[in-house]
């Protein structure tokens, strides 16, 4: 059945998707939404012969396909249907090379509701189609298939490639309930003599598996310098405050594809922050907003400084103090009590500062609207304290 074929026999409305094998890990394409989905009246089978990847004509490999019979668990995935074409150009080129498979939609049941879904069976009468194995049977198809695993980047300047052969892969124990877990053992030798192999469990809900893997005489160090330039970071630029600055190893290798960024931090406090992450041969991506809290009140600083007036008339505009981090941040969460006082042996002796000369900070800051002095004079300064924290002195201003 061809593409358009296939398009014209769709009901209208939301196309689901039945993955049972690779596709319940690795989609590939963008969906709505996600569900363990079962299938009655076909089971998965390793009864689809390969001749890329995990074998040859001469000594194929296995891959899943669904026979007709039994039942089976997988992963369905519900794509709205303006994307319908777009994501079905995708699996029929990813499933449809051989023409192994027949696009077909089965009965799907999605928690409590029955929907129609796209599912891959396999066709009896294909040349590559191997049949209901006994486990012997597949078991030994698979150990003597000749295959190449090849793990590539998408870098076309510098790519990184690591060619396997001789590769084994053994999976035991594997059911169709959501419950079952395999065993799973991989092994593949690198032309230079390194060798690779892996033993843990495979797990089917969610698929993922755990285990050990051991590395032997591989020869990482020519694109070592590159892989440790993998994935970088960055502040987005417009977001955050305005002269930010990102400090922290910004720059991180993958580790099973995972990059940690462990010693981040950002000097200016802010909101709607977010990061930029970009790697070689990849689309970047943006990380949801954040907000950047100032850390504990450090100093005071005079924000606004007194300035030249009269005396007896109240000080304009007025005073402001100001409490901030370390950083220089203003801590807009401080709510103390900040005090002013005039500085001794500045300004005239015997000079009297009037007004509300304590004041409780707001969002950070204490503004003081009522202060004068009642004598004229060159050289007045303000003292600014609150608890603990320093003094801080204003500059110089003068009393006509």
């Amino acid at each position: 059945m061809s593409l358009d074929q296939f398009l014209a026999s769709l009901p209208p409305g939301e196309l689901w998707v039945f993955g049972y094998g690779s596709l319940m890990w690795s989609p590939g394409f963008r969906y709505r939404r996600k569900s363990a989905g079962f299938v009655f009246g076909y089971h998965r089978s390793l009864c689809v012969f390969s001749h890329r990847y995990r074998g040859t004509p001469q000594r194929p490999g296995l891959v899943m396909g669904l026979c007709r019979g039994g039942s089976c668990w997988g992963m369905a995935y519900g794509v709205q249907a303006a994307g319908a074409r777009e994501v079905l150009e995708y699996l029929w080129h990813r499933e449809m090379r051989n023409h192994v498979y027949m696009p077909r939609l089965v009965t799907v049941r999605v928690g409590a509701r029955p929907v129609r879904a796209l599912a891959f069976i396999a066709d009896a009468a294909h040349p590559q189609f191997a049949g209901d194995l006994k486990l012997a049977e597949a078991a030994e198809i698979v150990a003597l298939a000749d295959g190449t695993l090849r793990f590539a980047d998408h870098t076309p300047d510098q790519p990184v490639r690591l060619a396997l052969d001789n590769v084994s892969l053994n999976v035991t124990a594997l059911g169709n309930a959501p419950e079952a877990r395999a065993s799973l053992k991989f092994a593949g030798e690198v032309k230079d003599g390194g060798k690779l192999g892996y033993q843990g469990a495979l797990d089917l809900t969610p698929p993922h598996t755990e285990g050990t893997l051991e590395v032997a005489g591989l020869r990482l160090r020519t694109f070592a310098p590159y892989v440790e330039q993998l994935l970088n970071v960055a502040i987005t630029g417009g977001t955050g405050t305005a002269g930010a600055t990102l400090s922290g190893t910004k720059t991180v290798a993958a580790v099973a594809g995972v990059a940690t960024f462990s010693t981040l931090n950002i000097d200016r406090s802010g909101t709607g922050y977010t990061l930029t992450f970009t790697a070689s041969g990849v689309t970047d991506i943006v990380s949801a907003a954040f907000t950047i809290n100032p850390g504990a009140a450090a100093v005071l600083v005079f924000t606004v400084q007194p300035t030249t007036g009269t005396a007896g008339v109240t000080i304009a505009p007025p005073v402001q103090v100001t409490a901030r981090d370390a950083l220089g941040n203003t801590v807009t969460g401080f709510t103390g009590n900040v005090t002013v006082a005039i500085t001794p042996a500045t300004g005239a002796v015997g000079a009297v500062l009037s007004g509300t000369k304590t004041v409780a900070a707001v969002a950070g800051v204490a503004s003081f609207s009522t202060l004068s002095i009642d004598l004229a004079a060159v050289g007045y300064r303000l003292d600014a304290t609150s608890g603990v924290l320093p003094l801080v002195t204003s500059n110089a201003f003068t009393m006509q």
